[in-house]
Parts: C-alpha cells; sequence; structure tokens
C-alpha cells in the first residue's frame, strides 16, 4: 500500500485516521524525548506522569480536532 492509498483509506475512517495520527504523535515525542535526555532509559520516559499527561492533553486535543475537520470536510 503507497501513501497514497493510505491517505484514501484514513480518509475513509476518520477515527482510525485519528489513531494514527496520536500514535505517530506519541513515537514522535518518545524519540525527540529520548533525543533531549539521552542518559534516561526509554522506560524511565515512558512511565514519567508528566509527560503521560502531556501526551495524553495533546493527543486528545490533536485526536478530536483531526475528526472534526474531517467529517467537516469530507
Amino acid at each position: 500500500m503507497n501513501r497514497d492509498e493510505l491517505n484514501e483509506y484514513l480518509k475513509q475512517r476518520p477515527l482510525l485516521g485519528g489513531l494514527w495520527l496520536v500514535a505517530v504523535l506519541g513515537a514522535g515525542m518518545l524519540l525527540w524525548l529520548k533525543l533531549l535526555r539521552p542518559a534516561q532509559s526509554v522506560l524511565d520516559i515512558v512511565s514519567n506522569t508528566g509527560y503521560q499527561f502531556v501526551f495524553l492533553v495533546m493527543g486528545g486535543l490533536c485526536y478530536v480536532a483531526y475528526v472534526g475537520f474531517s467529517r467537516a470536510v469530507n
């Protein structure tokens, strides 16, 4: 499946597309935090409640915005 096919597939399923967006956001956030704090292990980063709170707030807002805009456009 190439990128255009994936894009069309996710356009038809905004809830799944929102989950995909949150997963990419989470992976990017984890990578960014690992680059900023190389001495911390990945387990320490994932178990930090401050990072979890920020991810839940950002992920929730991005999910709601993506699904809302996706339904409004389609």
